[in-house]
């Protein structure tokens, strides 16, 4: 289902970017974020495909091990979802912007902050549920080899990105927020994160 949305949203843009090409503007920067899309899609099916195979192979099909695996790889198909619901919205933008000749993308920012606050509440939502696996996660080293830190970790990451997605989220609906603050944000959750890793015990 969630591939098939991806795979819906990915068709409809490139249809509103020939629509608008054809009618409206003759430029070929509109094609710029369905080419992206379409390489993310293929490049992270292709992906997820080999992490499955990789993964029957080594633990063989229907076991306690693959089914925790292919549980770990769902959290992919729900950032990539994301990923493509953001990126029609910025592709949305950018086209009314050009068709109603306002040339005015002061809004962008807005939107990117406000999805990347959504991706953010998501992937934290996700973190907990992983278990140490060499495919998604926060796969610091020290964490790889040490399931109870791995999982102090991920509750920690979890709650962490959370609340930054929160916060970059209401920023962006309320207040407004530029791109260097949204990216501060981020990093600092990130750096709070893996020094979280390296103090916490299993």
């Amino acid at each position: 289902m969630k591939k098939a949305v991806s795979w819906i949203l990915l068709a409809a843009v490139w249809l509103a970017s020939i629509l608008v090409f054809v009618l409206k503007i003759h430029a070929l920067e509109v094609f710029a974020i369905p080419v992206v899309m379409t390489v993310l899609l293929i490049a992270m099916t292709l992906f997820q495909r080999w992490c499955r195979r990789k993964v029957i192979q080594l633990y063989g099909e229907g076991s306690h091990e693959a089914v925790v695996e292919t549980r770990n790889l769902e959290a992919l198909s729900n950032t990539n979802l994301l990923s493509c619901v953001l990126l029609t919205a910025v592709h949305g933008f950018i086209l009314y912007c050009r068709v109603s000749g306002r040339g005015d993308f002061s809004g962008l920012e807005k939107i990117l902050a406000a999805f990347l606050g959504l991706l953010l509440v998501v992937v934290g939502n996700l973190l907990p549920k992983l278990r140490p696996n060499k495919y998604v996660g926060i796969r610091l080293p020290w964490l790889m080899h040490d399931e109870a830190r791995w999982a102090k970790t991920h509750h920690f990451g979890g709650f962490a990105m959370v609340f930054c997605g929160v916060a970059m989220l209401g920023c962006a609906v309320f207040t407004g927020i530029s791109s260097h603050v949204a990216l501060a944000m981020l990093l600092f959750t990130v750096g709070c994160i893996v020094a979280y890793s390296l103090l916490v015990k299993g």
